[in-house]
C-alpha cells in the first residue's frame, strides 16, 4: 500500500491531521479542504486533497493560501461572505448545505458541503467535505424542464379537450334543435292518424328519430365522461318506483318487436342515493340491447331486488348470446358485436356509457350466459351515500 505523505503547509500544524488518517485524507472520493478562518477576513485554505484539486482544476500549491471567496462565483459573493461570517461568529459551526464553487477555467461546480468548525490551538479551523453534485443538478434541471414541458403539453391538451367539448356541445344543440319538431310532430301524428298505413309510417318516423336522438345524447355523454365532466344529480330515490317507470316505458317498445316481457321487482326496495334519470337510462339501455338481439316473440326478463346492502338489477334474454371473447370488449367505446353484425347497429356507445354510469354510482356490471341461450346483464349499486366515487 502506497503511504502517500501529505504536504502540510508551514502554517498547518501536524496535529490537525493524525498520522493514521493521512492516506484517508487523500484517497477519499470526495473533496476535502481545511480552512484557517482566523486568517484574513474570509479565511485561507491550509490543506486540500487531490480530489478537491481535480474538482476545481487547480494544483495543490495554487489552492493553498486562497480564500473561499476566491473560488466563489461573483454573483454568489454576498451569500458566501454571510456564510463565512456566521461560521466565524459561532453560528453554523456544523452544517450541511449546497454551495457553488468556481473552477480555474470558470466552470461552476455545484457541491454539497458538510462543514465542521472547531477551535485548535487558539485558531478557528474549518473542515469541509465537498461532494460534487453536478450530475444530480443536471438531472434536477432536466426534470424541471421535463415538468415544464409536461405542463405545456397538458395545457395544450386541455385546450384541445375544451375545443372538442365546445364543438360537441354546439353540434348537439344544432342536431337537437332540428330533431325536436320531428319528434314532437311524429309523436302527435301517431296518436291522431287513423289510416293503418299512416300509423305505420308515423311510428317508423318517431322510432327512427327517437333512436337517433338517443345516439346523439349517448355520444355527448361519452365525450363528457372521457374528460371527467359528466356529473350525477344525486338524491334519495325510490328504486321500485323508478324501475316500474322504466317497465311502463319499455312495454310499448316490446309491442313493436313482439317480445314477451316479464318483471320481478321487489315492491319495498329501500331508498337509494342515486341519480334517478341515470338509473332509468342504464336500465332502458340494457333492455333495448336485449330486445335488439332477440327474435320476435323471445322472452326478456328484468329483476330488481336488494341483498347485502346492494341494489341488484338483472336483464335477461334468450337471444343469440355474447361469445366469451367479447365479454370484456363489449363495454369498450365504439365496440360492436361481431357475432351479430346485422343487429349491432348504433355506434357501440350504449354499454360503455352504462358501465361508466354504474361505476359513478360505486357499482359494477358483468355479463353471464343464460341457459339454454342468451345473456344476463347483472349490475349492482351499493346502498351507500356517496358523491362520484
Amino acid at each position: 500500500m502506497v503511504n502517500k505523505q501529505i504536504g502540510i503547509n508551514r502554517d498547518s500544524p501536524k496535529e490537525l491531521l493524525y498520522p493514521y488518517s493521512i492516506n484517508f485524507f487523500h484517497f477519499i472520493n470526495d473533496g476535502l479542504a481545511i480552512i484557517d478562518l482566523s486568517k484574513g477576513p474570509f479565511g485561507q485554505f491550509i490543506e486540500v486533497n487531490d480530489v478537491f484539486c481535480s474538482m476545481l482544476g487547480y494544483t495543490h500549491d495554487e489552492l493553498i493560501g486562497l480564500s473561499p471567496i476566491d473560488i466563489t462565483p461573483e454573483d454568489l459573493y454576498h451569500n458566501a461572505r454571510q456564510f463565512i461570517d456566521r461560521q466565524k461568529s459561532g453560528t453554523d459551526r456544523k452544517i450541511i448545505r449546497e454551495i457553488t464553487l468556481l473552477s480555474k477555467n470558470g466552470r461552476r461546480v455545484p457541491t454539497e458541503l458538510s462543514s465542521h468548525v472547531v477551535k485548535l490551538n487558539g485558531r478557528l479551523i474549518g473542515f469541509g467535505i465537498h461532494h460534487d453534485i453536478t450530475k444530480r443538478k443536471k438531472f434536477e434541471q432536466d426534470l424541471i424542464l421535463s415538468y415544464e414541458k409536461e405542463l405545456q403539453l397538458r395545457q395544450e391538451l386541455q385546450n384541445q379537450i375544451h375545443q372538442r367539448i365546445e364543438f360537441a356541445r354546439g353540434l348537439v344543440h344544432e342536431i337537437k334543435t332540428s330533431f325536436t319538431p320531428i319528434l314532437c310532430n311524429s309523436k302527435v301524428l301517431t296518436k291522431i292518424v287513423t289510416d293503418e298505413t299512416a300509423i305505420l309510417l308515423t311510428q317508423n318516423i318517431f322510432r327512427a328519430a327517437s333512436n337517433l336522438n338517443n345516439r346523439v345524447d349517448e355520444h355527448f355523454d361519452l365525450i363528457r365522461s372521457e374528460v371527467g365532466i359528466l356529473n350525477l344529480e344525486y338524491d334519495w330515490i325510490n328504486p321500485s318506483s323508478v324501475l316500474n317507470e322504466v317497465v311502463s316505458e319499455f312495454k310499448s317498445r316490446t309491442l313493436l318487436n313482439k317480445n314477451l316481457f316479464r318483471t320481478y321487482i321487489s315492491p319495498d326496495l329501500p331508498p337509494l342515493w342515486a341519480d334517478a334519470d341515470r338509473i332509468r337510462q342504464i336500465v332502458l339501455n340494457l333492455l333495448d340491447n336485449a330486445s335488439k338481439f332477440t327474435a320476435e316473440g323471445a322472452e326478456i326478463i328484468m329483476r330488481g331486488y336488494c341483498r347485502e346492502s346492494k341494489l341488484y338489477i338483472h336483464v335477461e334474454d334468450n337471444g343469440t348470446g355474447i361469445p366469451h371473447s367479447e365479454k370484456e370488449k363489449i363495454f369498450q367505446s365504439y365496440y360492436r358485436s361481431k357475432a351479430n353484425p346485422t343487429k349491432a347497429g348504433g355506434l357501440g356507445l350504449g354499454l360503455a356509457l352504462c358501465k361508466y354510469l354504474i361505476e359513478l354510482h360505486g357499482g359494477t356490471i358483468k355479463i353471464e350466459d343464460n341457459k339454454p341461450s342468451g345473456s344476463i346483464f347483472k349490475l349492482f349499486i351499493p346502498y351507500t351515500k356517496h358523491e362520484n366515487l
